[in-house]
Protein backbone atom coordinates (compact mmCIF):
# COMPACT_ATOMS: atom_id res chain seq x y z
CA UNK A 1 0.00 0.00 0.00
CA UNK A 2 2.78 2.53 0.39
CA UNK A 3 4.63 1.52 -2.08
CA UNK A 4 1.98 2.07 -4.37
CA UNK A 5 1.09 5.47 -2.70
CA UNK A 6 4.93 6.18 -3.06
CA UNK A 7 5.12 5.11 -6.69
CA UNK A 8 2.47 7.39 -7.86
CA UNK A 9 3.13 10.57 -5.41
CA UNK A 10 6.51 10.98 -4.94
CA UNK A 11 9.30 11.93 -7.02
CA UNK A 12 12.58 11.33 -5.73
CA UNK A 13 14.34 13.93 -8.54
CA UNK A 14 12.87 16.95 -6.82
CA UNK A 15 13.72 19.05 -5.00
CA UNK A 16 12.03 17.51 -2.04
CA UNK A 17 11.93 20.73 0.62
CA UNK A 18 11.06 23.44 -1.98
CA UNK A 19 7.94 21.36 -2.62
CA UNK A 20 7.41 20.52 1.20
CA UNK A 21 7.60 24.52 1.33
CA UNK A 22 4.90 25.19 -1.85
CA UNK A 23 2.83 22.24 -0.40
CA UNK A 24 2.16 23.86 3.26
CA UNK A 25 1.72 27.19 1.70
CA UNK A 26 -1.22 25.90 -0.42
CA UNK A 27 -2.68 24.00 2.28
CA UNK A 28 -2.74 27.58 4.15
CA UNK A 29 -3.98 29.44 1.22
CA UNK A 30 -6.81 26.85 0.73
CA UNK A 31 -7.95 27.37 4.45
CA UNK A 32 -7.94 31.08 4.35
CA UNK A 33 -9.81 31.12 0.94
CA UNK A 34 -12.70 29.10 2.98
CA UNK A 35 -12.20 31.55 6.00
CA UNK A 36 -12.66 34.72 4.05
CA UNK A 37 -15.71 33.81 2.02
CA UNK A 38 -17.45 31.02 3.94
CA UNK A 39 -16.60 31.69 7.42
CA UNK A 40 -19.07 34.19 9.65
CA UNK A 41 -17.35 37.32 9.66
CA UNK A 42 -17.31 37.97 13.61
CA UNK A 43 -15.05 34.48 13.75
CA UNK A 44 -11.97 37.09 12.07
CA UNK A 45 -11.68 38.52 15.44
CA UNK A 46 -11.68 35.35 16.99
CA UNK A 47 -8.81 33.23 18.23
CA UNK A 48 -10.08 30.53 15.74
CA UNK A 49 -9.76 33.31 12.95
CA UNK A 50 -6.59 34.99 13.78
CA UNK A 51 -4.92 32.03 13.41
CA UNK A 52 -6.31 30.94 10.09
CA UNK A 53 -5.99 34.34 8.78
CA UNK A 54 -1.66 34.57 9.88
CA UNK A 55 -1.69 30.81 8.57
CA UNK A 56 -2.82 32.39 5.09
CA UNK A 57 -0.49 35.32 5.64
CA UNK A 58 2.97 34.67 6.42
CA UNK A 59 3.56 31.28 5.35
CA UNK A 60 1.71 31.21 1.95
CA UNK A 61 1.96 33.87 -0.27
CA UNK A 62 5.60 34.79 0.82
CA UNK A 63 6.58 31.66 0.75
CA UNK A 64 5.41 30.26 -2.51
CA UNK A 65 6.73 34.19 -4.09
CA UNK A 66 10.49 33.42 -2.41
CA UNK A 67 10.32 30.12 -3.95
CA UNK A 68 9.58 31.08 -7.38
CA UNK A 69 12.70 33.55 -7.17
CA UNK A 70 14.85 30.84 -5.79
CA UNK A 71 14.16 28.75 -8.69
CA UNK A 72 13.87 31.50 -11.70
CA UNK A 73 17.63 32.13 -10.82
CA UNK A 74 18.22 29.06 -12.30
CA UNK A 75 16.82 30.58 -15.91
CA UNK A 76 18.88 32.22 -18.65
CA UNK A 77 16.47 32.60 -21.55
CA UNK A 78 14.87 36.32 -21.59
CA UNK A 79 11.99 34.56 -23.70
CA UNK A 80 11.30 32.03 -20.91
CA UNK A 81 10.84 35.08 -18.46
CA UNK A 82 8.59 37.12 -20.67
CA UNK A 83 6.58 34.31 -22.44
CA UNK A 84 6.05 32.36 -18.74
CA UNK A 85 5.13 35.21 -17.09
CA UNK A 86 2.45 36.46 -20.42
CA UNK A 87 0.68 32.81 -19.67
CA UNK A 88 0.92 33.37 -15.74
CA UNK A 89 -0.65 36.96 -16.44
CA UNK A 90 -3.36 36.49 -18.53
CA UNK A 91 -3.75 32.89 -17.11
CA UNK A 92 -4.38 34.68 -13.85
CA UNK A 93 -7.34 36.76 -15.38
CA UNK A 94 -9.00 34.14 -16.54
CA UNK A 95 -9.03 32.44 -13.04
CA UNK A 96 -10.43 35.36 -11.79
CA UNK A 97 -13.26 34.91 -14.67
CA UNK A 98 -13.49 31.40 -13.84
CA UNK A 99 -14.03 31.72 -9.79
CA UNK A 100 -16.15 34.85 -10.42
CA UNK A 101 -18.15 32.27 -13.09
CA UNK A 102 -21.28 32.13 -10.86
CA UNK A 103 -21.40 36.04 -9.82
CA UNK A 104 -21.33 37.11 -13.25
CA UNK A 105 -23.73 35.25 -14.89
CA UNK A 106 -25.89 36.59 -11.64
CA UNK A 107 -24.92 40.28 -12.79
CA UNK A 108 -25.59 39.94 -15.86
CA UNK A 109 -29.07 39.06 -15.47
CA UNK A 110 -29.93 41.80 -12.87
CA UNK A 111 -29.94 40.07 -10.05
CA UNK A 112 -26.57 42.26 -8.60
CA UNK A 113 -27.13 45.34 -8.56
CA UNK A 114 -24.32 48.13 -7.33
CA UNK A 115 -21.22 46.19 -8.02
CA UNK A 116 -18.73 46.42 -11.02
CA UNK A 117 -17.82 43.11 -12.90
CA UNK A 118 -14.16 45.14 -13.64
CA UNK A 119 -13.20 44.91 -10.39
CA UNK A 120 -13.26 41.24 -10.16
CA UNK A 121 -12.10 40.43 -13.68
CA UNK A 122 -9.32 42.58 -12.53
CA UNK A 123 -8.53 41.63 -9.20
CA UNK A 124 -5.09 41.41 -8.86
CA UNK A 125 -4.56 37.97 -7.25
CA UNK A 126 -1.03 36.15 -7.03
CA UNK A 127 -1.08 34.43 -10.57
CA UNK A 128 -1.20 38.43 -12.16
CA UNK A 129 1.51 39.51 -9.68
CA UNK A 130 3.81 36.44 -10.57
CA UNK A 131 3.32 36.98 -14.37
CA UNK A 132 4.60 40.65 -13.93
CA UNK A 133 7.37 39.27 -11.41
CA UNK A 134 8.63 37.13 -14.29
CA UNK A 135 8.89 40.03 -16.92
CA UNK A 136 10.28 42.15 -14.40
CA UNK A 137 13.07 39.70 -13.11
CA UNK A 138 14.11 38.85 -16.71
CA UNK A 139 14.45 41.99 -17.67
CA UNK A 140 16.56 43.17 -14.91
CA UNK A 141 18.69 39.81 -15.28
CA UNK A 142 19.74 41.19 -19.00
CA UNK A 143 21.03 43.92 -16.78
CA UNK A 144 21.92 42.23 -13.26
CA UNK A 145 23.26 39.33 -14.69
CA UNK A 146 24.71 37.15 -11.44
CA UNK A 147 25.08 40.01 -9.57
CA UNK A 148 23.04 39.29 -6.54
CA UNK A 149 23.56 42.64 -4.42
CA UNK A 150 21.45 44.05 -7.36
CA UNK A 151 18.85 42.35 -6.85
CA UNK A 152 18.92 42.62 -3.10
CA UNK A 153 18.79 46.62 -3.20
CA UNK A 154 16.10 46.42 -5.58
CA UNK A 155 13.90 44.41 -3.69
CA UNK A 156 14.71 46.46 -0.57
CA UNK A 157 13.49 49.63 -2.63
CA UNK A 158 10.63 47.87 -3.27
CA UNK A 159 9.84 47.26 0.55
CA UNK A 160 10.82 50.72 1.18
CA UNK A 161 8.86 52.98 -1.16
CA UNK A 162 5.56 50.31 -0.52
CA UNK A 163 5.25 52.66 2.88
CA UNK A 164 5.08 56.19 0.98
CA UNK A 165 3.00 55.71 -2.24
CA UNK A 166 0.42 58.15 -2.28
CA UNK A 167 -3.54 57.55 -2.76
CA UNK A 168 -4.88 57.96 -6.16
CA UNK A 169 -7.11 61.20 -5.95
CA UNK A 170 -11.01 60.68 -6.68
CA UNK A 171 -10.57 62.44 -9.97
CA UNK A 172 -8.65 59.46 -11.28
CA UNK A 173 -9.85 58.08 -14.51
CA UNK A 174 -11.07 54.67 -14.21
CA UNK A 175 -8.80 53.05 -16.62
CA UNK A 176 -5.42 54.80 -14.29
CA UNK A 177 -7.03 52.55 -11.52
CA UNK A 178 -7.21 49.26 -13.09
CA UNK A 179 -3.74 50.13 -14.38
CA UNK A 180 -1.74 51.13 -11.55
CA UNK A 181 -3.56 48.40 -9.19
CA UNK A 182 -1.04 45.86 -10.54
CA UNK A 183 1.33 47.62 -9.02
CA UNK A 184 0.85 49.47 -5.77
CA UNK A 185 -2.42 48.64 -3.54
CA UNK A 186 -4.63 52.28 -4.32
CA UNK A 187 -7.11 50.01 -4.86
CA UNK A 188 -9.99 47.65 -2.61
CA UNK A 189 -8.97 44.78 -5.36
CA UNK A 190 -5.51 45.00 -5.72
CA UNK A 191 -4.23 42.20 -3.04
CA UNK A 192 -0.77 41.19 -4.12
CA UNK A 193 0.84 44.64 -6.47
CA UNK A 194 4.62 44.71 -7.42
CA UNK A 195 4.61 47.06 -4.23
CA UNK A 196 5.86 45.93 -1.71
CA UNK A 197 5.18 41.63 -3.21
CA UNK A 198 8.00 42.29 -5.93
CA UNK A 199 10.41 42.27 -2.77
CA UNK A 200 9.82 38.37 -2.19
CA UNK A 201 11.06 36.78 -5.89
CA UNK A 202 13.47 39.34 -6.01
CA UNK A 203 15.20 38.09 -2.69
CA UNK A 204 14.48 34.40 -3.71
CA UNK A 205 16.43 35.00 -6.36
CA UNK A 206 19.41 36.79 -4.90
CA UNK A 207 19.59 34.43 -2.28
CA UNK A 208 19.86 31.57 -4.81
CA UNK A 209 22.90 33.37 -6.01
CA UNK A 210 23.99 34.11 -2.39
CA UNK A 211 23.53 30.78 -0.82
CA UNK A 212 26.42 29.26 -3.20
CA UNK A 213 29.05 31.50 -1.06
CA UNK A 214 27.51 30.51 2.20
CA UNK A 215 29.05 28.76 5.00
CA UNK A 216 27.95 26.63 8.11
CA UNK A 217 29.18 30.02 10.11
CA UNK A 218 27.49 32.41 7.82
CA UNK A 219 23.79 30.12 7.61
CA UNK A 220 24.08 30.08 11.46
CA UNK A 221 24.47 33.92 11.71
CA UNK A 222 21.20 34.53 9.32
CA UNK A 223 19.66 31.92 11.67
CA UNK A 224 20.24 33.72 14.88
CA UNK A 225 19.23 37.19 13.40
CA UNK A 226 15.92 35.92 12.24
CA UNK A 227 14.97 34.37 15.11
CA UNK A 228 15.90 37.88 16.96
CA UNK A 229 14.06 39.67 14.46
CA UNK A 230 11.00 37.33 15.13
CA UNK A 231 11.47 37.76 18.62
CA UNK A 232 11.25 41.05 18.97
CA UNK A 233 8.71 42.30 16.26
CA UNK A 234 6.24 39.40 16.49
CA UNK A 235 3.35 41.14 18.00
CA UNK A 236 3.35 43.79 15.78
CA UNK A 237 3.83 41.55 12.82
CA UNK A 238 0.86 39.34 13.62
CA UNK A 239 -1.24 42.28 14.57
CA UNK A 240 -0.70 43.36 11.04
CA UNK A 241 -1.07 39.77 9.03
CA UNK A 242 -4.31 39.53 9.90
CA UNK A 243 -5.81 42.32 9.15
CA UNK A 244 -5.99 41.81 5.22
CA UNK A 245 -5.66 45.60 4.14
CA UNK A 246 -2.33 46.06 6.12
CA UNK A 247 -1.20 42.64 4.89
CA UNK A 248 -1.65 43.18 1.38
CA UNK A 249 -0.30 46.55 1.50
CA UNK A 250 2.66 46.22 4.01
CA UNK A 251 6.27 48.29 3.73
CA UNK A 252 9.49 47.19 4.74
CA UNK A 253 9.10 46.19 8.55
CA UNK A 254 6.69 43.34 7.74
CA UNK A 255 8.22 42.45 4.91
CA UNK A 256 11.30 41.91 6.79
CA UNK A 257 9.50 40.29 9.74
CA UNK A 258 8.16 37.58 6.56
CA UNK A 259 11.50 37.27 5.70
CA UNK A 260 12.86 36.24 8.84
CA UNK A 261 9.63 33.39 9.19
CA UNK A 262 10.47 32.13 5.80
CA UNK A 263 14.11 31.39 6.78
CA UNK A 264 13.10 30.19 9.79
CA UNK A 265 10.56 28.05 8.13
CA UNK A 266 12.69 26.93 5.54
CA UNK A 267 15.30 25.33 7.97
CA UNK A 268 12.74 23.79 10.28
CA UNK A 269 11.33 21.85 7.03
CA UNK A 270 14.45 21.02 5.35
CA UNK A 271 14.92 19.18 9.22
CA UNK A 272 11.59 17.73 9.00
CA UNK A 273 12.34 16.29 5.26
CA UNK A 274 15.99 15.39 6.34
CA UNK A 275 14.19 12.76 8.85
CA UNK A 276 10.76 11.75 7.39
CA UNK A 277 11.02 12.41 3.71
CA UNK A 278 8.91 9.45 2.91
CA UNK A 279 6.04 9.86 5.64
CA UNK A 280 2.86 9.83 3.83
CA UNK A 281 1.55 13.24 4.99
CA UNK A 282 4.54 14.93 3.40
CA UNK A 283 4.40 13.05 0.64
CA UNK A 284 1.45 14.42 0.11
CA UNK A 285 2.06 17.82 0.78
CA UNK A 286 4.90 17.88 -1.53
CA UNK A 287 2.69 16.22 -4.49
CA UNK A 288 0.59 19.09 -3.69
CA UNK A 289 3.51 21.45 -4.07
CA UNK A 290 4.78 19.89 -6.94
CA UNK A 291 1.26 20.79 -8.78
CA UNK A 292 0.61 24.25 -6.93
CA UNK A 293 -0.37 25.91 -9.54
CA UNK A 294 -3.16 23.17 -10.98
CA UNK A 295 -4.35 22.68 -7.33
CA UNK A 296 -4.33 26.51 -6.77
CA UNK A 297 -6.78 27.19 -9.73
CA UNK A 298 -9.06 24.61 -8.94
CA UNK A 299 -9.57 25.07 -5.35
CA UNK A 300 -10.05 28.71 -6.89
CA UNK A 301 -12.41 27.86 -8.85
CA UNK A 302 -14.64 25.60 -6.18
CA UNK A 303 -14.34 27.94 -3.43
CA UNK A 304 -15.16 31.06 -5.45
CA UNK A 305 -18.14 29.90 -7.07
CA UNK A 306 -19.69 28.17 -3.66
CA UNK A 307 -18.60 31.79 -1.95
CA UNK A 308 -21.86 33.18 -3.74
CA UNK A 309 -24.05 30.59 -1.56
CA UNK A 310 -22.34 30.06 1.14
CA UNK A 311 -20.56 33.92 2.13
CA UNK A 312 -20.81 35.19 5.84
CA UNK A 313 -22.59 31.90 6.71
CA UNK A 314 -20.00 28.85 8.20
CA UNK A 315 -18.89 28.11 11.32
CA UNK A 316 -15.89 26.56 12.62
CA UNK A 317 -17.16 23.12 12.51
CA UNK A 318 -18.05 23.68 9.06
CA UNK A 319 -14.44 25.43 8.42
CA UNK A 320 -12.97 21.50 8.20
CA UNK A 321 -15.39 19.78 6.27
CA UNK A 322 -15.17 22.40 3.67
CA UNK A 323 -11.17 22.23 4.03
CA UNK A 324 -11.34 18.30 3.60
CA UNK A 325 -13.93 18.84 0.79
CA UNK A 326 -12.11 21.45 -0.92
CA UNK A 327 -8.28 19.52 -0.53
CA UNK A 328 -9.56 15.92 -1.65
CA UNK A 329 -11.78 17.57 -4.55
CA UNK A 330 -8.75 19.77 -6.22
CA UNK A 331 -6.59 17.07 -5.11
CA UNK A 332 -8.71 14.76 -7.28
CA UNK A 333 -8.99 16.66 -10.09
CA UNK A 334 -5.45 17.58 -9.79
CA UNK A 335 -4.69 13.80 -10.26
CA UNK A 336 -6.60 12.84 -13.29
CA UNK A 337 -5.58 15.52 -15.08
CA UNK A 338 -1.86 14.82 -14.16
CA UNK A 339 -2.66 11.02 -15.82
CA UNK A 340 -4.23 12.81 -18.86
CA UNK A 341 -1.32 15.05 -19.51
CA UNK A 342 0.71 11.88 -18.91
CA UNK A 343 -1.01 9.79 -21.54
CA UNK A 344 -1.02 12.74 -24.07
CA UNK A 345 2.70 13.13 -23.75
CA UNK A 346 3.17 9.54 -23.76
CA UNK A 347 1.24 8.81 -26.89
CA UNK A 348 2.73 11.65 -28.87
CA UNK A 349 6.10 10.36 -27.94
CA UNK A 350 5.39 7.19 -29.78
CA UNK A 351 3.92 8.88 -32.53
Amino acid sequence: MKSKFLDLFYSAERNQTADLLKGFAVLFMIQVHITENFLLTRIYGEPFGKISLFLGGTPAAPVFMIVMGYFLSYKRDLMYFIERGTVLFLGGILLNIGLNFYFLVLYFQNQIIGEDPLQYIFGVDILPFAGLSLIIIGLLKEVFRDRYFFYLIVGLMVAVISDYLPALPESSGEWLLYILSFVYGCTEWSYFPLFPWLFYPLIGFSFRLISEKMTIKSQSAIIVISLIVLAVFAQFSFEQVIVLDKYYRHGILLALWNLAFVIIWFFTLNKLESHFSKNLILVFLKWIGKNVTTIYVLQWLIIGNLAMIYYDSQNEFQFFIWLLFVLISSSLLTFYYDRIKMKKLSFQTNE
